[in-house]
């Protein structure tokens, strides 16, 4: 119940300018949701290894991702109170953890290895990108949690895979041919 209050306290102070980012943020589901960090250079046309990499760690997060959704099985702010009004697309799928959140983790700790210099900055981006997920009114606070924490696990296995370093390595290469 108090994160059910937190929410409609969001609601409550979201701004038109807020809504307009989360609802963009509701619609990026790829490593490009930090152009503004890491610069106008940094797109799915210029960077195809960047990209690749992209699409392997949103796959990566989808074998962790619904199976906890479905193992914990709880209601969306939304479903659980008709207080909540939501400004992003609605889910069927249940709320803890918040994939979004996982994703948005997951992309800023792969690009921290990738541009140490840019850490702060892109770890700054990605605690936008999962508090968005409760100014859209689609989760909760400890979904967003749960979801950095299971993504830095996911990331530390990840650590560990060879096929994986050699996709971290490509990117960081392209990255640095193509970064102002």
């Amino acid at each position: 119940m108090a994160e059910l209050v937190e929410i409609l306290k969001f609601q409550d102070a979201r701004t038109e300018q807020d809504v307009l980012r989360a609802k963009q943020d509701d619609t990026e589901e790829d490593m490009f949701i930090f152009v503004d960090v890491m610069g106008p250079n940094f797109t799915s046309a210029r960077l195809p290894a960047m990209a690749q990499l992209s699409r392997r760690l949103k796959n990566d997060s989808e074998i962790v991702d619904p199976p906890l959704k479905h193992h914990f099985a709880r209601p969306r702010p939304y479903v659980r109170s008709d207080r909540v009004h939501p400004v992003c697309a609605l889910s069927k799928e249940p709320s803890y953890p918040s994939g979004h959140a996982m994703l948005g983790y997951l992309f800023a700790y792969v690009l921290a290895q990738i541009d140490p210099e840019k850490h702060d900055a892109i770890l700054r981006r990605a605690d936008e990108y999962a508090h968005n997920r409760l100014v859209c009114g689609v989760h909760y606070q400890s979904d967003v949690e749960a979801s950095r924490i299971a993504s830095a696990i996911l990331f530390g296995a990840m650590l560990n895979d060879p096929s994986y370093q050699h996709d971290v390595q490509a990117a960081r290469q392209e990255w640095n041919r193509n970064k102002l």
